[in-house]
């Protein structure tokens, strides 16, 4: 039978989940069934659980980005790295493989097919990539209809038209489109598309990366793999050369500041979509300029990749609305035009809670703040207030008029010559206080339960002047000045 050597690492499956990871910005979450990045571990990082069980003889290697323990060396006879569980499905009428592979050597001693494989699944007939199987010095795609069977009858040994290097790090993807048709790519570059009539049965394999299954066990990779990711469907030709180029950087920049860009492709040229909103210099260096989305690109040659970036400005705080005074154990609320700030106090002479509810502790000045903090700095809004005391707050001297409208409470006449109404409507319970000019009470009654209710007052003993009516009624106070007329 025929040996294999994989020397991709993208494969497309199953049902995707989002990953709850965190993805490099190149990679595409949609539809990715699995990624394993080799950061340290063989676990799968896309966040579906096709975790990577390392088998003997497989260590830690540096990366194409010189990082070390990011990729893992195989030693060409019994190194392998295996999925724990049954995910990739031969059968699906789309799937994309992609890795980065680097050989010590083009040849392999260890068996006498000179196979390298890269990538296998399990059982062996399925579908497999390799690197110079045969001594061809090409890579080779294979797949078969039913991986029950000895059998490579779909493509057999299907040779690229690029030849393989060794010590160098090269990218490669398989992408399967509409079950018949199988396109393979180097370093970004469409290499050889093959067209078959026959499509494979559903079957769920595991898959075996850097060797082949038990039955094959000395066709190992002789090198370095990294970076393998699944997709479930056939990723476009611009997010191949985007896995390619691994364009690296924060997605967003702030206007005026700048955010760097770099690509492990090197000689590329920078551009960007709009100069008006970011420009890009000769190194990648990203500066915003306005408000905006713009696309940055890299060109090497006859590929270019794309990196969106977002640039924003500073969190603006917006407007503060409310009354500029509170009284002392008593509430008042402030709020902002804009959403999602935090509030703050200057002192403590009053106290202010996350939604904005200001409460007096003690008289005098202070100052209530409105923070707005972004990914672009923190700006701040303040709003003087005073806290008045309880009798600043009832003496008509302090405070002419301390008014919350209606709420159901009605005073009638005013002014008037100390025979008034005071009409309250859907109030559980009410006590309503009159004092004079010194802040003395006058007269005081409390009410209880009532729906509707109408409290005559007759006051001819008083002295003509200013007064004030308080009525606490719910929780809430209310204050209005009276005028008594001779």
């Amino acid at each position: 039978m025929k040996k294999i050597t994989l020397i991709v690492c993208l494969l497309a499956i199953a049902c995707p989940k989002l990953p709850g990871q965190s993805l490099p910005p190149y990679l595409s979450s949609s539809g990715l069934i699995a990624w394993y990045p080799f950061n340290s571990n063989a676990q799968d990082e896309s966040g579906n659980g096709h975790h990577g069980v390392i088998g003997v003889s497989t260590v830690w290697a540096t990366d194409r980005m010189g990082s070390v323990n990011s990729a893992y060396h195989f030693n060409g006879y019994s190194s392998n790295i295996i999925s724990s569980d049954t995910f990739f499905d031969i059968g699906m009428h789309n799937y994309t493989l992609s890795c980065w592979i680097n050989s010590d050597s083009i040849n392999n001693p260890h068996n006498g097919n000179n196979n390298q494989n890269i990538l296998n699944t399990i059982p062996h007939n399925g579908m497999a990539i390799s690197y110079n199987w045969g001594h061809t010095n090409k890579y080779s795609t294979w797949v078969n209809d039913n991986p029950t069977y000895a059998s490579w009858n779909i493509l057999g040994n299907a040779k690229s038209h690029t030849n393989i290097t060794a010590t160098t790090w090269k990218h490669i993807v398989l992408k399967k489109i509409n079950d018949t048709g199988y396109h393979f790519y180097v370093n970004g570059v469409l290499d050889t598309m093959y067209h078959t009539t026959l499509s494979s049965i559903t079957r769920h394999c595991k898959i075996s990366m850097g060797r082949t299954d038990t039955t094959h066990a000395t066709e190992t990779f002789l090198g370095r793999l990294d970076d393998f990711a699944i997709y479930n469907r056939a990723i476009s030709d611009s997010e191949i050369v985007n896995l390619y180029f691994a364009i690296n950087g924060v997605s967003w920049t702030c206007v005026g500041s700048t955010n760097v860009l770099s690509s492990f492709v090197t000689g590329g040229t920078w551009s960007s979509s709009s100069t008006s909103i970011a420009t890009v210099s000769t190194s990648g260096v990203v500066t915003g300029v306005a408000v905006g989305t713009v696309v940055i690109s890299y060109t090497v040659g006859t590929i270019t990749g794309t990196f969106p970036i977002n640039i924003l400005a500073a969190p603006p705080t917006g407007t503060i609305s409310g009354h500029n005074f509170v009284c002392v154990s008593e509430t008042d609320t402030l709020t902002d035009t804009t959403s999602g700030g935090s509030w703050a106090m200057a002192n403590n002479r009053a106290t202010i809670s996350t939604s904005g509810v200001v409460a007096g502790n003690t008289a005098g000045k202070d100052t209530a703040y409105y923070i707005v903090s972004g990914p672009c700095g923190i700006d701040t809004m303040k709003f003087p207030m005073t806290v008045y005391s309880l009798h600043q707050c009832d003496s008509m001297l302090e405070v002419v008029h301390l008014t919350n409208s209606n709420n159901g409470i009605t005073l009638y006449p005013n002014p008037s010559k100390g025979n008034f109404t005071v009409e309250l409507t859907n109030c559980k319970q009410a006590t309503i206080t009159l004092f004079d000019i010194a802040g003395r009470i006058a007269e005081e009654r409390t009410v209880n339960e009532t729906t509707s209710q109408n409290l005559k007052y007759q006051i001819g003993h008083l002295l003509p002047g200013n007064y004030q009516l308080r009525v606490v009624s719910d929780g809430k106070t209310y204050r209005e000045r009276i005028t008594i007329l001779e």
